[in-house]
């Protein structure tokens, strides 16, 4: 019997930026498993194992800062002859920092702990005794008896209490067990799973309104006749394992966030179709149902890790998806957002060929937008890489100032050549309603195109039309190499049926930027628009001296390019150019000469 799958989706896009390397070695050491948190102060932290010589593996850490544009250096979290693997990491309301981990013994891999330590913002601390991070498992009174915890999984409440979930076999048999520290003291261990069939690959959420803990897992009691189900248990129900997903296929690899409990799980048919299910209930944990959130319908899509996050009123899922392989590994990250309940699907990782990507885990930012980190092994070995969500600042604070001649000008107070002058406003446009803003995590320029220089700020109404049209002057913000210069404007409602993979355009721009010198406030970008819409720079080296000039020949000609995608609330908007001031000496050198 074939199992009928459930398709409900609607389409929700949001824009995501360029693909940031987290991990700072520059060698082809790999980098696996990786795990997030968000930071009080607005930080986003990123763990990961990494592969330091033959099979020896640790655990680093490295932070993208509040604004931040890219990761800082990894750090080692802890140094020791055995091997660190699988680590997840937890973040307190005091911004303490929690990191737990899977440790072994490299000579005998059935000697291994769950091992935590936590950072204080200047060390990592240890246990009682100074030496050792704090074990978790606790070891069997009979000494004969073996142990082996594996795959541990975190979460903190609001009253700092930190709970560890994690499958441990003993003597064969496979259970799920938790304990929590709170205070700095450690809690009894408790085993959550008490049946003979194997339960494994637990996933914890705490509840933040009242700290219930919630434990899904694996689970092969049912297998003779449905082959894996996902389980489930809560802290306030004396750790009742209750049944949540079941089928005539596997359903297995469970992520869940609590409030209210939102579950995402991997469901394979007797004909090995695999999808990924969301449902969620308000009050406690059920037998869930679920739909799925993937919107292609092949029988041969085989889709893996899944992982979800939530902001106040959405949920955010990623995956690993194989749908673009042929013959070859390339799988791709794959992300949705709810919806009624979840909208379409959007690849997140930029083209790289033939390469993986892979284990993604899902954060939500200060902000409540999603970003995403993930393996890659676009550059030959594994590395980690980042991706956040396209999301708008506040305006910036504006001056509005209208010249004899009747052009309205509006410009930014703090940022010198920050502005736009407009010859006619537009029929029922007030100048006070002209907002600009900055973008962050803006979507990439096209790398087959130039090298891509900047994409930053924000223009509205959205959408707004010019007739005649206006100047938009951006300041240079960064020092290039190149001497010749492309704009490129996006705009979703303008060019709906382009190439998804290629929604960008020169439509509505009537001159290619110029370079303007200013004696106080540096270069600038200067350029006519019809519409506000996001624009994007690259820069390119042309030899003969080619100039960045003002709709000359050459360079300056515009042409579409792929990226990223509309979202809900990413209107058409306009965003900076940022380009080099590598020719400034030379320019200056031309203008004295001419002087003499």
């Amino acid at each position: 019997m074939r199992m009928e799958w459930s398709y409900s989706f609607t389409i929700i896009e949001r824009a995501f930026g360029a693909n940031a390397k987290v991990n700072s070695d520059s060698g082809t050491l790999d980098q696996d498993n990786p795990a997030t948190a968000l930071h009080p102060d607005g930080s986003i932290w990123a763990v990961w194992e990494q592969t330091t010589g033959g099979s020896d593996t640790d655990i680093y850490i490295a932070e993208l800062a509040p604004g931040g544009s890219a990761f800082g250096p990894s750090r080692l979290i802890y140094d020791s002859q055995r091997n660190q693997s699988h680590p997840v990491i937890a973040i307190d309301s005091a911004g303490r920092l929690y990191v737990a981990w899977h440790d072994s013994d490299t000579e005998a891999p059935n000697v291994s702990d769950i091992l935590l330590s936590s950072f204080d913002g200047s060390t990592w601390t240890h246990d009682a005794s100074g030496v050792m991070p704090h074990q978790i498992n606790v070891d069997p009174a009979d000494p004969e008896t073996v142990a082996v915890p594996s795959h541990p999984t975190m979460g903190v409440d609001s009253n700092n209490r930190v709970s560890v979930a994690w499958e441990e076999v003993r003597n064969g048999d496979s259970n799920i067990w938790v304990r929590s520290l709170e205070g700095g003291v450690l809690g009894d261990a408790t085993r959550i799973t008490n049946d003979p069939a194997a339960q494994t690959d637990p996933a914890l959420a705490v509840d933040p309104s009242d700290g219930t803990i919630y434990v899904v897992w694996n689970d092969l009691r049912n297998a003779g006749t449905e082959g894996v189900d996902v389980f489930g248990a809560a802290s306030t129900g004396n750790w009742q394992n209750e049944l949540l997903v079941t089928g005539l296929g596997s359903q297995s690899s469970p992520a869940v966030v609590a409030g209210s409990v939102h579950l995402l799980w991997v469901g394979v048919d007797v004909d090995n179709f695999s999808q990924i299910f969301y449902d969620s209930d308000p009050d406690d944990i059920v037998l869930f149902d679920g739909d799925s959130i993937i919107d292609v319908d092949e029988t041969n899509i085989v889709v893996s890790d899944p992982t979800i996050a939530a902001s106040a009123t959405k949920r955010f899922a990623a995956w690993t998806d194989h749908r673009n392989v042929d013959n070859n590994s390339d799988t791709d990250i794959f992300y949705a957002e709810s919806g009624s309940p979840f909208g379409s699907n959007n690849k997140i990782n930029e083209a790289s060929g033939t390469s993986a990507q892979s284990k993604p885990v899902i954060g939500v930012d200060a902000q409540g937008n999603p970003y995403v980190i993930w393996v890659d092994e676009r550059n030959g070995n594994k590395d980690i890489y980042f991706v956040g969500a396209t999301s708008l600042g506040d305006p910036l604070p504006t001056t509005v100032a209208v010249d004899p001649n009747g052009t309205t000008s509006v410009s930014v107070d703090a940022r010198a050549n920050l502005q736009v002058e407009i010859p006619v406003l537009p029929d029922g446009i007030n100048a006070n309603e002209i907002t600009i803003s900055d973008v962050n995590n803006a979507p990439p320029l096209p790398a087959s195109a130039g090298n891509a220089i900047g994409l930053k700020y924000k223009f509205e109404p959205s959408g707004l039309r010019f007739d005649p049209p206006a100047t938009i002057r951006i300041p240079v913000e960064e020092q290039t190499i190149h001497n010749s210069f492309r704009v490129l404007r996006y705009d979703p409602g303008a060019n709906g049926g382009l190439d998804p993979d290629h929604p960008w355009t020169d439509d509505g721009i009537l001159n290619p930027a110029i370079r303007k010198p200013d004696g106080s406030g540096g270069y600038y970008l200067e350029v006519q628009v019809t519409r506000f819409s996001i624009f994007g720079g690259l820069g390119r080296t042309l030899g003969g001296g080619g100039g960045g000039g003002g709709g000359g020949g050459g360079w300056c000609a515009l042409v579409p390019f792929g990226g990223g995608k509309p979202m809900e609330f990413f209107l058409p908007i306009g965003v900076c150019i940022v380009i080099g001031l590598a020719l400034r000496a030379r320019d200056m050198r031309r203008r004295r000469k001419k002087s003499n």
